[in-house]
């Protein structure tokens, strides 16, 4: 640790040369970075307004219906992943019971001799 502080002590210019590559990875990094995040917004927005102005009269109606629809289905899902998730415990709970079975018949058989 000490070696790369005397380096660094001794070589400045060689730090002074490495923080601003190491600058300007990060610039071009974050400037391809926010291109990218700027054409995903205007792509967005396109894809938005495209749907808006073809859309009918009763967009909020369907917007609402489709909330409702979204929301049962959603519990519905829900209510099957309980359900699956008891199944599932009910057999945990039986596969221990009869591992502790077949552990107490072994035990027995081998005591009984």
């Amino acid at each position: 640790m000490e070696g790369i502080g005397n380096i660094i002590a001794g070589h400045q210019l060689v730090l002074i040369v490495v923080l601003l590559v190491a600058v300007f990875v990060v610039y071009f990094i974050f400037k391809k970075l926010m291109s990218c995040l700027i054409l995903s917004l205007l792509i967005l927005l396109s894809i938005g307004a495209y749907f808006y102005f073809s859309g009918s009269i009763h967009s909020p109606a369907d917007l609402w219906r489709s909330f409702q629809q979204t929301r049962q289905k959603t519990q519905h899902f829900v209510e099957e992943g309980k359900d699956a998730y008891q199944k599932g415990k009910n057999l945990v709970d039986r596969g221990k019971k009869l591992t502790e079975d077949a552990d107490r018949f072994l035990d027995r058989s081998e005591q009984a001799p």
